[in-house]
């Protein structure tokens, strides 16, 4: 069995890393944080639509996906009371953006922002730096409402990167960031056989080096329990189904 740190020690980690680091963290990190516009794009943001996104961070994504849709509104939460502080400097000014310290495995949309649910969710490389990341996939599905869409992007298993896959991995493990190699099978286990509840998909990019998941929440589910579920995953996907 793995013992997993508690909140409050996996916060404290969280402060000591960027406790500098937030001052350039934006600064540092475009060149290899491949991916988070496109995974913003999948919300497909509306005017009026409720958008959470768990690990925020320094605000970044939270603040362009405000400028892009200042008729929505945004929810952020993460773990790091020294991330936070970046966040909340770099949001003054949009009254849409809402910000609260919470363990993205263990908490309520409704207690911190007086939501239930939220018609998107994103998490952008947050998930392979969270000890029960598993935990926190099982509640952004719980707060999802019908028609959301849940937008993951994360590191993948460098499968394009020959001899230097090996050490990419243990690089990335040192820095408290993890591949999470199981994405998908953890994923399936959640949404298959779920009478059509959700419609997943997954795929790499730039060679392996991020991977992009989707999962859509039906308006409707469980009419249409015949329907396949094939014809809306990625042919990239299939061979990370389990047997």
């Amino acid at each position: 069995m793995t013992d997993h740190p508690s909140s409050a020690d996996h916060g404290q980690a969280m402060d000591r890393k960027y406790r500098r680091a937030r001052h350039v963290y934006d600064l540092t990190r475009f060149g290899f944080l491949l991916g988070r516009n496109r995974a913003i794009q999948a919300l497909a943001i509306q005017p009026g639509k409720h958008i959470l996104e768990i690990g925020c961070g320094t605000g970044r994504n939270l603040h362009l996906m405000s400028k892009r849709s200042d008729n929505a509104h945004f929810y952020g939460l993460d773990i790091s009371e020294e991330m936070l502080k970046s966040a909340t400097r770099k949001l003054q000014g949009t009254p849409n953006i809402k910000l609260a310290k919470a363990d993205a495995s263990n908490f309520s949309g409704q207690e911190l922002f007086g939501k239930r649910t939220f018609d998107g969710i994103l998490m952008s490389f947050t998930l392979s730096m969270m000890p029960q990341w598993h935990k926190t996939l099982d509640l952004a599905l719980s707060h999802l409402g019908p028609q959301g869409v849940v937008s993951i992007v994360d590191f993948g298993d460098f499968s394009g990167f020959g001899p230097l896959r090996s050490w990419a991995i243990t690089e990335l493990g040192k820095h408290q960031a993890p591949p999470l190699p199981d994405l998908w099978d953890q994923i399936y286990e959640r949404t298959f056989g779920k009478d059509g509840k959700y419609y997943p998909s997954l795929r790499q990019a730039y060679r392996g080096f991020v991977q992009f998941a989707t999962i859509q929440k039906s308006m409707n589910f469980g009419k249409d329990t015949n329907r396949a579920h094939d014809d809306v995953i990625s042919p990239i996907s299939q061979p990370h189904r389990k047997a």
